[in-house]
């Protein structure tokens, strides 16, 4: 378990220094477009992968957004279907969050998915 943990946590790191030196992503594509024009368009990027920073926090987390990349979330394309517009929207949630300066809250999170994509999936913290 400590292992694949390490694991995670470097691949997730090479993830974000080549994404914070301007390397191209080798992730997948994008399974949804037209978030990706709604996420570009607040300024937001989408890294399409199954690994990302986040995992040595939350080894089953699907998306992530992170403090050192303030407009860049990782969306994992192999989550369910349903599940990807509010993972997008929720971690578009987290960076209006640290834009507007507020505490990181996974429930307002929540409730800024629902607002802005209509997404009706209500506060559900594990």
């Amino acid at each position: 378990m400590f292992k694949q943990r390490v694991q995670g946590f470097a691949v997730g790191a090479a993830f974000v220094a080549a994404a914070m030196v301007g390397l191209p992503m080798l992730g997948a594509g994008s399974p949804t477009p037209e978030l990706d024009e709604f996420a570009e368009s607040l300024g937001v990027e989408i890294i399409w992968t199954d690994t990302h920073p986040c995992l040595l926090k939350a080894p089953t987390s699907e998306g992530c957004h992170t403090a050192p990349m303030p407009n860049t979330i990782f969306i994992d394309p192999d989550a369910r279907a349903d599940d990807l517009r509010f993972l997008v929207l929720h971690e578009i949630g987290h960076v209006l969050q640290d834009r507007l300066d507020m505490e990181r809250d996974e429930c307002h999170a929540y409730r800024i998915a629902d607002a802005i994509g209509g997404t009706d999936k209500g506060c559900i913290v594990n």
